[in-house]
């Protein structure tokens, strides 16, 4: 008898689909709000351009342009983070997403952090670690009584990912 997935599971699936939808030309993330005390997913978002801008996988990533890369960190980018995204989503549709559970597919930025403790969010959930900002994320989320955990993805969930997308994204 095949066992159901977890709410973990099926989150952080979900965050693997909505990268997918992501305009950056070099990362695929995607966040989900999950409410859980009613086992219901929220709303999502995923990096790229705001909405009515031209997208990098339109034209070219505006922090290389004219042969110029800067670093991630430098403020150049044209993208909103998917958590930012996420955000204005559930805004726009009057969706209350406070005292929720966030997973995304990275650990949060500096900046996106700030905003999540404002938002009253309980937890994060990521599946890959922002290396440049963890330190003083996590200590700002325990300081504010937010959990911090990563995840992986195993078993049916990731075989069914992979089958489905294997020709699209790299695992």
């Amino acid at each position: 008898m095949q066992k159901r997935i977890s709410w973990d599971e099926l989150c952080i699936a979900g965050t693997v689909l909505y990268g997918l939808r992501s305009t950056c030309m070099n990362y695929k993330i995607g966040a989900v709000f999950f409410n859980p005390n009613k086992k219901l997913i929220l709303c999502g978002g995923y990096n790229g351009a705001p909405s009515g801008s031209e997208h990098c996988l339109d034209t070219e990533c505006f922090k290389k342009k004219n042969g110029i890369s800067v670093s991630s960190g430098s403020g150049q980018c044209a993208g909103t983070h998917a958590e930012i995204n996420a955000i204005g989503n559930a805004a726009k549709h009057g969706i209350n997403i406070s005292n929720s559970v966030i997973y995304c597919s990275y650990s949060p930025c500096w900046a996106c952090a700030k905003q999540l403790v404002n938002l009253g969010i309980t937890e994060f959930v990521y599946r890959f670690c922002y290396h440049d900002d963890y330190i003083r994320v996590s200590n700002l989320f325990n300081e504010s009584g937010i959990n911090i955990r990563s995840i992986s993805i195993n078993g049916i969930v990731a075989r069914t990912i992979y089958e489905a997308l294997h020709e699209e994204m790299k695992f």
